[in-house]
């Protein structure tokens, strides 16, 4: 099916919708106002696992509908027009002022702790590079470096987000954010992988799909609002890297070059001869 990126899109988007009130409800609910742990075993929480279990299994299926593509390259499979190229060009803005004005507001109350600097420059570093990777992917030049730039932030987040949390016991806390995080860090990762002539386009769409899932899921936290902005900037970055896959994938850029046999045969005499 080319089309199964339609198809998921706004399955994922409707999925993180409920996911979202859900998860809401089981914030009011669970979670003891004064000692912050969680009722186990709570009906709302099983719900939510449950609705997890069937997004990821339904993904997980619907993907190997998708088409294999072996060997194409990124221009191949996200090479768009000035418009697709603008819109992914103001997600990457987006994270690159959130980084930047990250940092600078670091710098101006005196901040200079390690992890919130480290996350402040790599997301700064992470737009910037996702700008690149708009602008020059679709010319067919090599773009492989621009494309692992961000898989090393959102790994980097990963980290932070759970050294953060090291001490807190309680996991449901933050499971659904660390959850977003690996998914979207899938993604991206499956986005390069078009850069390094490893095309994997069901892996790709499942991954971005559960991933619009889990960062619905995960709004519902509240959390703090500069990094909300930058993971709806990723997140919505690889919903139209997907998109674009998808648009792409019925055309017949994809086909084989077709060959004349008889001219390959009266070759081959030629050489024997």
């Amino acid at each position: 099916m080319h089309k199964i990126g339609f198809i998921l899109a706004p399955l994922a988007v409707l999925a993180g919708i409920l996911g979202f009130f859900l998860r809401r409800l089981q914030l009011e609910t669970v979670f003891d106002p004064q000692t912050g742990l969680a009722t186990s075993n709570a009906p709302i929480s099983l719900v939510l696992l449950a609705l997890s279990a069937l997004v990821v299994g339904l993904f997980f299926g619907l993907s190997f509908l998708a088409p294999k593509r072996e060997g194409a390259d990124f221009a191949t499979a996200f090479g768009s027009g000035a418009f697709g190229r603008t819109i992914l060009c103001f997600f990457a803005v987006i994270l690159m002022f959130v980084g930047g004005g990250r940092l600078i507001a670091l710098m101006m109350i005196r901040q200079f702790e390690l992890f919130p600097l480290l996350w402040a420059g790599a997301a700064l570093l992470a737009g910037v590079f996702l700008i690149l990777l708009a602008l020059l992917g679709h010319s067919g030049r090599n773009v492989a470096i621009f494309s692992a730039v961000p898989v090393f932030f959102i790994s980097l987040w990963m980290v932070i987000l759970y050294i953060d949390h090291a001490a807190n016991p309680v996991l449901l806390a933050y499971v659904y954010r660390l959850f977003a995080l690996a998914f979207l860090l899938l993604s991206f990762y499956y986005i390069a992988g078009f850069a390094f002539r490893q095309a994997k386009v069901g892996r790709l769409i499942f991954a971005v799909s559960t991933a619009v899932y889990f960062t619905g899921v995960t709004f519902a936290d509240g959390g703090i609002t500069y990094q909300n902005i930058a993971l709806a900037a990723l997140v919505l970055s690889a919903l139209l890297y997907m998109l674009i896959l998808t648009h792409k994938l019925s055309l017949p850029i994809w086909d084989p070059p077709l060959f004349d046999l008889e001219e390959v045969l009266y070759e081959d005499e030629e050489i024997d001869g």
